[in-house]
Formats: C-alpha cells, sequence, structure tokens
C-alpha cells in the first residue's frame, strides 16, 4: 500500500508478530508506515507498538511478498528507544482510564518523547528520541509501576 504525504511516498511495512502463551499481541502482523529510501530500503514513520527491536526512525531493508512489503532486515538504528506503556484499569472507569492515560502522554512529552496511543484502551507506544535521556524515562516509568498505575517493556533500545 502505498500514498504521498508531502511529496513523500509511503509504505505499509509488515513485521511478524510472535504470540506468546496468553496469546499477545493480539495479531500476527502490524503494519507500520515508512518512507521509501530507495528500491527494498524504507524508514520507519510511526511508533512500533507491538514489533519488538524496531524503533521510529530506523532504515529496513524489506521484500516484495504476495501480503505485501515485509521487514527483511534492521539495515541502520536510527538511535531512537520504544517503550510500550499499558495504563492498569484498577477499578477505573473508561472515562478514569483515559484520563490516566492523558496524564502519563502529557508527562512523556514534557521529557521530549513523542507518544502514540493504541486502539486498545490504556495502551500507548512511546517514541524517546536520542536527545532525550532515556535514565529519567526509566526512573519515571519504574516509579508509576511501583506506585500500581502502569506496566511499560522496554520494546526496543537503542544502544
Amino acid at each position: 500500500m502505498f500514498m504521498q504525504d508531502n511529496g513523500k511516498k509511503m509504505a505499509k511495512i509488515g513485521f511478524k508478530l510472535e504470540r506468546d502463551q496468553d496469546n499477545y499481541p493480539p495479531a500476527d502482523w502490524e503494519w507500520l508506515w515508512a518512507s521509501r529510501v530507495s528500491a527494498y530500503t524504507f524508514k520507519i514513520d510511526n511508533i512500533p507498538f507491538f514489533a519488538k527491536l524496531i524503533s521510529y526512525g530506523d532504515v529496513v531493508e524489506v521484500e516484495q511478498t504476495n501480503t505485501g512489503l515485509v521487514f527483511n532486515a534492521l539495515i541502520q538504528p536510527s538511535g531512537h528507544s520504544t517503550v510500550r506503556v499499558i495504563v492498569h484499569r484498577r477499578g477505573r472507569n473508561d472515562e478514569q482510564l483515559q484520563a490516566a492515560v492523558e496524564e502519563v502522554k502529557v508527562a512523556m512529552r514534557d521529557m521530549g518523547c513523542n507518544v502514540e496511543k493504541s486502539h486498545i484502551l490504556g495502551l500507548i507506544a512511546v517514541d524517546v528520541p536520542p536527545e532525550v535521556n532515556y535514565h529519567s524515562i526509566a526512573e519515571f516509568l519504574s516509579q508509576k509501576e511501583r506506585e500500581g498505575l502502569l506496566g511499560y517493556e522496554e520494546a526496543c533500545l537503542a544502544a
């Protein structure tokens, strides 16, 4: 699938997902937007929710299959890190859960991160740019985890 975005040719790149014993993640594939770098290389243009070891801005090699363009290899890491956060319901109704998610999103943005909210209530993906001190992000998330507000996963940490 291709589209134009401000003169940039964008494509959806498929990442095959491995499900765990709890049948998570809730899909077999994650499709990320990317911009063409060359014939078979693309730069990832959104934050992954389920794919591991990939971050915003990474350059990847793809192959054309009958399913579409699918991830083949990481060519050049961007220096960005990806963290997934799930804000726990813990007796909150949907409105209260959304408010808690917004608090976390604002805190992440205030620390210099980019955030995308999932269609799954409570789930957000966080992009930590290379200029942001990851230690401060991890410290904040660890504190909120100890408080019982959320859980988080370091899906892709920059080297």
